[in-house]
């Protein structure tokens, strides 16, 4: 795509994403006019949190927004955290993080403002005992594909991941993507096929896989709020031979990379 300014780029992102200036602005918390002026006014202004927003609404950069530069990273770059993915948070009065809490209803909210401080800011946050040493949030759990072991409503506390190598095959994570937030079982996949491959514990629900140039954060989860304390261990147990069954020999074909 080659553009002279960063308002005929910001025109082109948005027609490229399917949106009108109306979507766009709703988006970014903005009036159209405001969306309208950025297209037609070189050399705008555009506060970062708002630009940080634009980026990941096109799928693009802050960098490439204003100055035409296109990202030159490497994917092993993002894989093992040494390229974007800066974790945002926010502090207490002793300078300790907090914990952020995104509920169901703030999973859209969040795939927008994940890296944006004045979002990460407006959420609720906590502290807990044992949940200090590293960067911790809480994800609601959505539906039932993971039943027994988690249930609609349960509330997973969880660690923030920087290098992906380091997933752990079968663990449970909170993966932020492009296409949602999800908690999953996960097969490591980053080496073989520069992915993951998702998995459910309630057996109706089938596997799937996301590429790692999709996947925003991932999340390891460390313990569980639970709605309930009526699960039986046999429940659990009986779920994990089923999930044991169900993936012996699976291979998906490897994906390769120019």
């Amino acid at each position: 795509m080659e553009t002279s300014t960063q308002a005929e780029r910001l025109k082109q992102l948005r027609r490229k994403a399917g949106l009108n200036q109306a979507q766009v602005a709703e988006l970014i918390g903005k009036s159209r006019s405001c969306v309208a002026g950025y297209e037609t006014t070189d050399h705008a202004q555009i506060p970062y949190p708002t630009l940080q927003k634009l980026a990941t609404i096109y799928r693009s950069t802050p960098e490439f927004i204003e100055k035409g530069i296109e990202e030159k990273g490497d994917l092993n770059d993002k894989i093992s955290g040494k390229n974007i993915r800066p974790l945002v948070v926010t502090v207490d009065s002793s300078g300790n993080e907090n914990i952020a809490v995104v509920p169901v209803k703030a999973r859209a909210g969040y795939l927008l403002g994940y890296g944006d401080p004045e979002y990460i800011r407006s959420l609720y946050t906590c502290s807990l005992p044992g949940f200090t040493n590293g960067s911790y949030r809480i994800f609601e759990v959505e539906g039932h594909s993971m039943a027994h072991t988690l249930e609609n409503g349960d509330m997973v506390i969880a660690s923030y991941v920087e290098n992906w190598h380091d997933l752990k095959d079968d663990d449970v994570y909170v993966v932020i993507s492009e296409d949602g937030i999800c908690v999953k079982r996960v097969q490591n996949m980053i080496d073989k096929a520069s992915g993951i491959l998702i998995k459910s514990d309630n057996p109706q629900y089938a596997p799937d896989f996301i590429s790692a140039e999709k996947i925003c954060e991932i999340w390891k989860a460390k313990a569980l709020i639970a709605k309930t304390i009526s699960r039986k261990p046999s429940d659990v147990i009986n779920e994990l031979a089923n999930l044991k069954n169900r993936y012996e020999g699976f291979n998906p074909q490897p994906i390769l990379n120019d």
